[in-house]
């Protein structure tokens, strides 16, 4: 069957942006983050390339998504909480993340009625307000947490909630990780990993990459892509294509109206091509009279409001573009940044809003 929209995926270059990105961590385990099924990309497909290369421990959101990988990768780390009801579906080389000792207790209990021991990371607040324990308590919450029975305590990180900006306020972060890890330390107290840098602290935040840290998370840096804000530091590929195809054209007279609104007015006689992608598969409406589509190195500006499931482009006086011919509509990183920057949003939002019906189409 024909796919009308196509999200090209080149696997090889995935795996060379994570060889890459090892190669600038020295010292440190790079961990994959294939968070919402690894950006809408296919976390199975993307787990099962890096595992080629070396990758041994990944991250996700949820237990849902945990459960895509799980069989196929050593260890996937849980980064957000787990429900009370989703424990009973835990299953083997998941590794939670503890929020809070009541959090724990959960974890303990459960290992042991399972008669296994459960490997888990802390999770600190130094500043993201979203979850972890807070940093005034978590020195006393750890020195009881870690005596709960069937659980090993086998990392401890925190989150960056600015680094591609506020590089102060992510060495304060970091500052209150090594005071408090330097002080369970003294109280014998240690663990297999330390970590707190996600994409935007791998490329604004060395400090980050030292000891006592010895693991990174890397999430959209894998596919070559960048926060539009920070320095970008590693040499990436990107990895992205979204391709669609001229479903019609037809010739307009001057003062015809195009889409929703009548939102565009033609202020010349021209061809106006009809692409089958809108909103629903990842294009955002705020690109509408602000952005292009492309043949080889010609630009189409969209015209109109992008719909749902159509986009238009003024294919100009003269238009030898026959139908069925591939439009490219994102060619790679620097386009997804351009969308964001137009959107008033971040790259992540551009990747991750790539609709299910546009078929990912994988290269290797």
């Amino acid at each position: 069957m024909i796919s009308r929209v196509n999200l090209h995926i080149d696997l090889k270059k995935i795996q060379e942006n994570y060889l890459e990105i090892v190669k600038s961590c020295p010292g440190c385990l790079v961990m994959p983050i294939l968070k919402a099924n690894a950006y809408g990309l296919g976390a199975q497909k993307v787990a099962r390339s890096l595992g080629h290369v070396g990758a041994s421990i990944f991250g996700v959101a949820d237990l849902n998504e945990a459960k895509q990988i799980s069989s196929i990768v050593e260890q996937v780390l849980l980064l957000g909480s787990m429900l009370p009801q989703e424990l009973d579906q835990l299953v083997i080389g998941v590794s939670p993340s503890i929020s809070s000792f009541e959090e724990a207790v959960r974890y303990s209990n459960f290992a042991k009625s399972r008669q296994l021991t459960l490997k888990v990371h802390i999770l600190i607040d130094t500043g993201m307000g979203r979850l972890g324990l807070l940093i005034d308590q978590a020195y006393s919450e750890i020195t009881k947490i870690i005596k709960l029975p069937n659980i090993e305590v086998e990392g401890i990180f925190s989150h960056f909630s600015s680094a591609n900006y506020d590089r102060d306020f992510s060495l304060y972060q970091i500052s209150q990780m090594k005071v408090l890890i330097t002080k369970l330390s003294q109280a014998g107290l240690f663990f297999s990993y330390c970590h707190i840098a996600n994409s935007d602290g791998i490329n604004n935040i060395q400090e980050s990459l030292k000891q006592p840290f010895n693991m990174v998370r890397s999430g959209i840096n894998l596919f070559g892509v960048f926060d539009s804000q920070g320095e970008h530091r590693l040499n990436l590929q990107s990895v992205l294509k979204l391709k669609s195809k001229l479903v019609a054209k037809r010739f307009l007279k001057k003062g015809s109206p195009i889409g929703y609104s009548q939102s565009h007015i033609l202020s010349k006689d021209t061809w106006v091509g009809t692409v089958p992608i809108g909103y629903a598969d990842g294009v955002p409406q705020n690109l509408s009279e602000k952005a292009f589509f492309y043949y080889k190195d010609q630009a189409y500006q969209i015209i109109g409001k992008v719909s749902m499931d159509y986009t238009m482009i003024d294919l100009g006086a003269n238009c030898d573009l026959s139908l069925g011919q591939d439009i490219d509509i994102l060619r790679g990183t620097q386009d997804i940044v351009n969308w964001a920057k137009i959107k008033g949003t971040i790259p992540y939002d551009i990747i991750c809003s790539i609709g299910n019906r546009v078929k990912r189409v994988y290269e290797s």
